[in-house]
C-alpha cells in the first residue's frame, strides 16, 4: 500500500508540473501575438464641377388683376349671367339691374333737353328781331338787350338739361353689368330680385385673372447682393421694368406638396429699399398659368438659381458634426486618418457643397468611418468617382437644407 505520505508528495509533484506547463503556454503565446491589419476604408477625392444652386424663398400668389364687380346704381337685380366660376370675357354682361326707373329718367331727361333747345331757338329768334329793331330805333336798347340776355339762360338751360341727359344715359348704363377684364368669376353673393345699391355699392361678385399670376416673396440683404453678382447686366438699369424681358431672370416654383411648377417665371420686380426693421425687401415673379394650375393665394418656394464656377462636393455620407463643427476624415499619404474642418454649403441630392477646408487632392473618407479614427493607419482603397454622380453630368440643382 502507498502511505499518505507518498501521496502527497505525488499531488505535489503533479501540481507543479501543471503550473509549469501553463507557464510555458502563456510564454509563447505572447511571443506569438500578431498585430491586427490596418481596417480597409474607401476614400475619394473631392468633384469639382460647375453647379445651378438656387436661392430659396417662401411665396404666395397673388392674382395680376382682381376686380370687384359691385351695383353702382339701386334696384332690384335680374337673374346673373353666368355661372358661378365661369370664365368671362372683358365686356361680358353679369348682371343687370331692372332698367325701367333709368329709362324712365332717361326719357325724361330727353324731353328737358328738347325743351330747352325749342326755348333758346325762340329766346335767339327774338333776339335778332329785337336787335334788328333797335338799330332802326323802334324799340328800345334795353328790349334788345333783355332778349340777349334770354338767350344766354336759355343756353345754360340747354348745360343743364345736357348734364343731366348724360347722367341718366350713366345710370341707365350701369344697369347692365360688364366684366371689366378677362378672368374667373367668383360665385354670385346676391341672388336675383333682391335690392341692390341701396346706400351703398353692393358687391356682386369679384373676377380674377388667373393668367398670368404674381407670386410676392420677401428677399434678404445678403440674398440681394448674391442675385445682383449672379446677374450683374441687371444693375445696368435703373429699374426691372427697363431690362427687357429676356434678360429678367429666371426663376422657378416649387409648390406645397413639394412637386416643381412646369413653367418657368421671371423676376420682374425688386422693392428699391431695405425694411431697417427686418432687413428684408420684397420681390415679385410672373409666371404663366395657361392650364390653371396655380390659384391665387397660393403657398410656394419661389426658387431663383445661382450658377457656381467650380465647386467642389463630397458625398452627404463623410460630413459629419461634432460640437467643434463639421469635419471630413481624410487619409494622407502616410496611409493616417486626418480630421479636416469645413465649411459646409447647399445639399445637392446625396453631395454636399464644400465653401472651405477642404482641399481637391484630399481624400475624404466616403466608405468604413467607423472604423477610422483620428491618427490611425488604414488600407485606403480609391473610388474613382463619387457615389451616384454620373461622370458627364455638369450641373446639379440644390435643395434648401444647408449645413451653416
Amino acid at each position: 500500500m502507498i502511505g499518505t505520505s507518498s501521496v502527497l508528495r505525488l499531488h505535489h509533484a503533479l501540481t507543479v508540473l501543471a503550473i509549469a506547463a501553463i507557464a510555458t503556454g502563456c510564454g509563447k503565446q505572447e511571443n506569438t501575438y500578431v498585430a491586427p491589419p490596418p481596417p480597409d476604408v474607401t476614400v475619394a477625392a473631392p468633384v469639382v464641377k460647375d453647379i445651378v444652386q438656387y436661392l430659396e424663398f417662401t411665396g404666395r400668389t397673388e392674382s395680376v388683376e382682381s376686380v370687384e364687380i359691385r351695383a353702382r346704381v339701386r334696384g332690384f337685380l335680374k337673374v346673373p349671367m353666368f355661372k358661378d366660376g365661369d370664365d368671362v370675357k372683358r365686356g361680358q354682361q353679369l348682371y343687370e339691374i331692372d332698367p325701367r326707373e333709368y329709362q324712365a329718367g332717361l326719357d325724361g331727361a330727353d324731353a328737358m333737353m328738347e325743351a330747352a333747345v325749342a326755348e333758346r331757338d325762340l329766346a335767339e329768334a327774338t333776339f335778332n328781331r329785337l336787335n334788328e329793331a333797335a338799330e332802326k330805333g323802334a324799340v328800345s336798347k334795353l328790349e334788345a338787350i333783355q332778349a340777349e340776355a334770354a338767350v344766354k339762360v336759355a343756353n345754360a338751360k340747354i348745360s343743364t338739361a345736357q348734364a343731366r341727359l348724360t347722367e341718366a344715359e350713366l345710370n341707365l348704363s350701369y344697369t347692365k353689368i360688364l366684366s371689366p377684364i378677362d378672368g374667373n368669376a367668383l360665385r354670385t353673393l346676391v341672388t336675383e330680385v333682391n335690392l341692390v345699391g341701396q346706400g351703398e355699392t353692393t358687391l356682386l361678385t369679384t373676377v380674377v385673372r388667373q393668367d398670368p399670376l404674381y407670386a410676392f416673396f420677401t428677399i434678404s440683404e445678403r440674398d440681394l447682393i448674391q442675385l445682383l453678382k449672379n446677374r450683374p447686366e441687371a444693375r445696368r438699369h435703373k429699374s426691372l421694368a427697363d431690362v427687357p424681358e429676356e434678360d429678367l431672370q429666371v426663376v422657378l416654383l416649387r409648390l406645397a406638396d413639394g412637386t416643381e411648377y412646369a413653367h418657368e417665371g421671371k423676376l420682374d420686380y425688386i422693392d428699391n429699399t431695405v425694411n431697417p426693421e427686418t432687413g428684408t425687401l420684397t420681390a415679385r415673379a410672373v409666371f404663366p398659368n395657361p392650364d390653371g394650375d396655380i390659384f391665387p393665394g397660393m403657398f410656394g418656394r419661389v426658387m431663383v438659381p445661382r450658377e457656381t464656377k467650380g465647386a467642389m462636393l463630397v458625398p452627404e455620407v463623410a460630413v459629419q458634426r461634432d460640437l467643434a463643427g463639421y469635419f471630413v476624415m481624410t487619409v494622407n499619404e502616410q496611409s493616417e486618418v486626418l480630421r479636416v474642418n469645413i465649411e459646409p454649403g447647399k445639399l445637392l441630392k446625396d453631395m454636399r457643397v464644400i465653401k472651405g477646408g477642404l482641399e481637391p487632392d484630399q481624400r475624404v473618407i466616403i466608405n468604413g468611418l467607423q472604423r477610422a479614427r483620428q491618427g490611425i493607419k488604414v488600407n485606403a482603397k480609391v473610388h474613382e468617382q463619387a457615389p451616384g454622380k454620373p461622370a458627364d453630368e455638369d450641373t446639379e440643382t440644390s435643395t434648401d437644407d444647408e449645413g451653416e
